[in-house]
């Protein structure tokens, strides 16, 4: 059984650091510090749990809990899992797509920026709502985007977006680039506007022809005490109204690729879809950077309408515990004592006597593990008529 941090502080005193020592002094430092480690060490009981995920977008992303999947059913087929290189390899199958990759397995594309690929036309629009809290982003929250843009040849672009609405008053529009653009000045300095950000506009000059679509803003000057905006809309007359920014980035033709986004100050689950509605992105509160644990699924069709289910054996990752009901999951208390000891000796320079301990986590951990595991035999199946490689219990 799992234990929660409270259970482990009953008998971590003798294993904790001094306050002003080397090694933790806390239950909860000394954890931080311990568990990657012995998480790490193997399949351990408790380890591993079976999930189930939805494969309908050609893709399964890992809930951030879990390290890898070990075993999979797509379907209620058994499906094998190949490592990122399999599409590269000489005499390999090359780019696996929907179609030709019905007979191949799944795919791991490791650690990766979005939910999801970049479809071949690119991506117009990415978009930041935060559905779970109703006053929505205010000042602060930021996403900082790096992408290539499909015509760009001169490398990735970057924009730090200011997600929190934006509001304007225009004075007036006037022709910019040869008619290609709009000017807006707006009536005074405003701050937060960059180049990239999309912005909405309600006209109050009757000029509908600028709303109901959003705007890519080209550039931002300030001149004579107001913020003057340049819009890849094509000119049509002078105007008054309104602006608001609805946390939208609009590259100049369609985003090629994502390289990374980080986030600073979001106010809660934060989803990040394209114009279409596609979900590209689940961002967590507080500050990070987008990071999933991505596998390609190329037995699903492009566009599908059906179902596609996948159970998962999957293997649990270490999550930083922070209060005193967050789990430890695992069970052997003998085990987690003995990595308490390694960390504080490895923080004290004792390397010899780390490794002793170390080496006794381990040793813990095989036996727990040889008595859940009880009468159960794990036994290979060989079917040498499929020209296949022997495959053991996570192969």
């Amino acid at each position: 059984m799992p234990h929660t941090v409270s259970e482990i502080d009953t008998i971590s005193l003798p294993y904790l650091g001094t306050a002003n020592g080397l090694a933790p002094a806390t239950t909860i430092g000394m954890l931080n510090s311990a568990m990657p480690q012995v998480y790490s060490m193997g399949m351990w009981k408790g380890l591993t749990v079976e999930i189930q995920v939805d494969c309908s977008t050609r893709h399964i992303v890992l809930p951030k809990e879990y390290e890898s999947i070990l075993l999979l059913l797509l379907n209620d087929e058994r499906i094998p899992i190949n490592a990122t290189s399999f599409e590269y390899q000489t005499g390999g199958p090359g780019l696996v797509n929907p179609g030709s990759g019905t007979m191949y397995g799944i795919i791991d594309e490791g650690i990766v920026p979005l939910m999801r690929a970049v479809p071949t036309g690119g991506i117009e629009q990415l978009i930041f709502t935060v559905p779970s809290v109703s006053a929505g982003f205010s000042s602060g929250d930021t996403a900082t985007i790096t992408y290539t843009d499909s015509e760009n040849e001169d490398g990735y672009a970057q924009v730090v977006l200011p997600l929190h609405n934006i509001t304007g008053t225009i004075a007036s529009a006037s022709s910019a680039n040869s008619g290609e653009s709009t000017l807006l000045v707006l009536t005074a300095t405003v701050a937060g506007f960059v180049a990239g950000m999309g912005i909405d506009i309600a006209s109050t000059s009757g000029d509908t022809e600028y709303e109901g679509t959003t705007w890519r803003v080209e550039s931002v000057t300030t001149a004579l005490g107001v913020t003057n905006l340049q819009i890849n809309k094509e000119w049509s007359d002078t105007l008054t109204g309104t602006i608001s920014s609805p946390a939208t980035l609009i590259p100049e033709n369609t985003i090629a690729s994502v390289e990374s986004i980080s986030y600073a100050s979001l106010p809660g689950r934060t989803l990040i879809k394209d114009s279409d509605g596609r979900i590209y992105g689940i961002l967590t509160d507080t500050d990070g950077v987008a990071a999933y644990r991505r596998y390609k699924v190329p037995q699903v069709p492009e566009s599908t309408t059906e179902t596609w289910i996948g159970q998962l054996l999957v293997k649990r990752r270490w999550i930083p515990v922070a209060s005193s009901t967050d789990f430890v999951w695992l069970d052997s208390i003998a085990a987690i004592s003995n990595a308490m000891l390694a960390v504080n000796y490895r923080n004290n320079g004792d390397a010899q006597r780390a490794d002793y301990h170390w080496s006794e986590v381990k040793r813990c951990l095989e036996m727990e593990l040889a008595q859940t595991r009880g009468g159960v035999k794990y036994r290979l199946q060989v079917q040498p008529w499929l020209g296949g490689p022997v495959r053991g219990l996570y192969g």
